[in-house]
């Protein structure tokens, strides 16, 4: 099985979930143990002779087959958590689809790394969903919009020196 009969398996859903947005349903790669399997030798077998311990997995899609090339690297999972609550779950019987609200992944489960940044905007309630970010003891990457907003913030700016966490910052040109 290589790339080509992955990539044909995958279905182009267009206009889905809003117009102007190319949706790629995996579905078909998940039904068939075959493909199922192929992809995560696809993804992990680049790997095999590195020396990886962990292998992050960015919600739904990550989880799916982040699992099965930590375990075929003998490594362990590291969770990704996604803030967006201006990005509502499309449809929550599509695990792929879901995403978790700033909110609903704040109060649930601590993730091991949070991604705060792009959609975020800059509105007061963004603002405020960094703030309470940065308190937790929670590894952060930040990008985009959270950079502006700590470039606006001299009090998000000196909690970046205070945190215990580590903090990726991923500036774009």
């Amino acid at each position: 099985m290589n790339a080509d009969a992955l990539k044909k398996a995958i279905r182009d859903v267009p206009d889905f979930p809003k117009p102007g947005i190319l949706f790629k349903d995996i579905t078909p790669v998940l039904a068939d143990p075959k493909l199922f399997r192929a992809a995560v030798d696809l993804l992990a077998d680049r790997h095999i002779k590195s020396r990886i311990d962990k292998v992050a997995m960015i919600e739904a899609r990550g989880f799916t087959f982040g699992a099965g090339v930590a375990l075929k690297l003998g490594a362990g999972c590291v969770h990704v958590g996604l803030l967006a609550d201006n990005a509502p779950a499309v449809d929550g019987q599509m695990p792929e689809l879901m995403l978790h609200s700033a909110s609903a992944a704040l109060k649930s489960s601590k993730p091991d790394v949070l991604v705060i940044g792009c959609g975020l905007g800059q509105s007061l309630a963004a603002q405020k969903l960094l703030y309470d970010a940065l308190l937790l003891d929670v590894a952060t990457v930040l990008d985009a919009d959270a950079l502006h907003i700590i470039a606006l913030r001299p009090d998000l700016r000196s909690m970046l020196h205070t945190r215990k966490a580590a903090t990726v910052f991923t500036p774009h040109p």
